[in-house]
């Protein structure tokens, strides 16, 4: 299962960008320092993309609309705990 998560309530329609990429936010598919992503107190789950308004993951089963999370995004040295909806 595929679920976008926003940092966000509602990302919305910007003005001013292209038809084809209206997205505010440059998306990034490789992190480096990104060891593991997981939910907290839950299963890992894959990046497939990261932005500053949010992050696409893959888990094992699906997020409902409006429920809030909390990831846990380890790195080398330290792990960060990000709240998403």
């Amino acid at each position: 299962m595929i679920a976008r998560i926003s940092s966000s309530s509602s990302l919305g329609t910007k003005a001013g960008f292209h038809c084809n990429n209206r997205r505010a936010h440059t998306r990034l598919t490789k992190v480096p320092w990104l060891r593991r992503a997981r939910l907290k107190h839950g299963c890992d789950v894959r990046v497939i993309d990261i932005s500053m308004a949010g992050v696409l993951v893959e888990s094992r089963g699906p997020f409902k609309p409006g429920t809030e999370v909390v990831f846990e995004l380890t790195g080398a040295s330290s792990t960060v705990v990000v709240p998403a909806r």
